[in-house]
């Protein structure tokens, strides 16, 4: 019984070790699709509610410039931390109102 525990053991320590080395040599592109799928909700979920005067396309622009600086490292991290608190915020109630929206599209336009 103490061998095949013994095994067992070492089995699952070989996968935790291979999984932890997976993810290093991996963490860009797994930070990458991380942020792709984040910046693709956040368009969604603003385009979705936008209001009349502002064009669904002036708002792609704005977060491809957005998701183009931090991958360049160009941008203030703190505006950009304000701004996710801002979206989580405004999404609590799972939907954005037009006052929300257009506050997020003044914050979108501050960074870029």
């Amino acid at each position: 019984m103490k061998k095949v525990l013994l095994i067992i053991g070492g089995v699952v320590v070989g996968i935790i070790i291979i999984a932890a080395v997976l993810f290093y040599f991996n963490k860009d592109i797994i930070a990458q699709k991380g942020m792709d799928f984040m910046f693709q909700s956040m368009e969604q979920m603003i385009t979705a509610n936008l209001p009349q005067d502002v064009a669904q396309d002036s708002v792609k622009v704005m977060i491809s410039t957005i998701k183009s600086k931090i991958l360049t490292n160009e941008i203030d991290m703190q505006e950009f931390k304000n701004l996710m608190i801002q979206f989580n915020e405004s999404m609590s109630n799972n939907e954005l109102d037009s006052l929300e929206v257009k506050s997020l599209i003044e914050q979108l336009n501050k960074l870029q």
